[in-house]
């Protein structure tokens, strides 16, 4: 589909890995705000969701493009079967 994967994650230590997973940028919530860093990159068509931290998931729907989507898949509490946190 040629989508352009940003990765957004708290901490220079998970650029690596986010890169090595398949990643083109990766955005630090911990020192940028992640709505200017993907507006800066045109703005996301498509914001997948898979861990709540209230302030950066709210500030990342911002950096959606007009008609952008986001969808979020919870987490799921292995021991539990059923999602850790919703929005």
């Amino acid at each position: 589909m040629g989508f352009e994967v940003v990765a957004i994650a708290r901490g220079a230590d998970k650029a690596e890995l986010v890169k090595k997973l398949g990643a083109h940028h990766h955005i630090d919530s911990a020192v940028t705000d992640p709505a200017v860093a993907l507006q800066s990159l045109g703005g996301a068509k498509v914001i997948l969701i898979t861990r709540f931290r209230g302030k950066t998931v709210s500030e990342t729907f911002k950096g959606l493009r007009p008609g952008g989507v986001s969808i979020v898949l919870p987490a799921l509490d292995q021991s539990r079967s059923r999602p850790q946190a919703w929005i």
